[in-house]
């Protein structure tokens, strides 16, 4: 999250397609500076809380990542294990933004969590998302699409940004078997997809979040 301020751009992806994208128009000039861009991330309306009023059985506890200039991204999920067999593994994007100046987020379509966090398994290797092969690359262009909006989050305010299944291979998220993997920061620029296998260095604990998706029950034996 510590990368560059971005022009008015983000992803544009949706749980179930892919909407129409465009290039950005610059904005005019004024005497007003505009807010901040830190990360572009959708809206989603009501699910806008305070971090301290956080209701832990619906997003349970956050986790969040490094710090940078006052704001900080994070995630949380109801529960750190999860039953392979059809349960979704929803993860929650919150925005805490300890700055002196308003930080603009913005709504293109879906899940710029995947823009913000990357996974690995066991064993430390980065998971490529389905949202990823699709673009063959790790994070999106900055692009704007038709059902693009945008929210100011003041100082001193702390709200959920965006939430997604991560589980939920097609069309957008991974390929998550059951094990343990770790949802952490992804600071890396967009770039094209790795030849061969992406082993990140971890965060501290404090700034990981580690989730479990259960093996099938065995049925009992007769």
């Amino acid at each position: 999250m510590h990368r560059s301020l971005l022009a008015a751009a983000t992803v544009c992806l949706s749980l179930s397609a892919f909407c129409q994208q465009g290039t950005t128009s610059p904005t005019g000039s004024g005497t007003t500076a505009p807010p901040n861009r830190i990360r572009q991330t959708p809206i989603l309306g009501g699910l806008g809380v305070s971090c301290q009023k956080a209701n832990v059985g619906v997003y349970g506890n956050i986790t969040f990542f490094q710090r940078h200039a006052g704001v900080a991204y994070g995630v949380s999920t109801h529960t750190l294990t999860i039953d392979p067999d059809g349960e979704d593994l929803r993860v929650y994007l919150w925005l805490s933004n300890l700055s002196n100046q308003p930080i603009e987020v913005m709504m293109c379509c879906g899940v710029p969590l995947l823009n913000a966090i990357q996974v690995v398994d066991a064993s430390g290797k980065r998971l490529v998302s389905g949202w990823e092969r699709y673009n063959k690359k790790t994070k999106s262009d900055p692009q704007v699409c038709t059902c693009s909006a945008d929210e100011i989050i003041p100082p001193g305010s702390c709200t959920v940004v965006d939430s997604g299944v991560l589980n939920a291979s097609v069309p957008s998220g991974y390929s998550m078997p059951p094990g343990t993997y770790t949802i952490m920061e992804d600071p890396q620029p967009s770039h094209a997809l790795p030849d061969g296998p992406v082993y990140p260095v971890m965060p501290p604990k404090s700034e990981r979040l580690t989730i479990t998706i259960a093996p099938e029950t065995a049925p009992p034996t007769k």
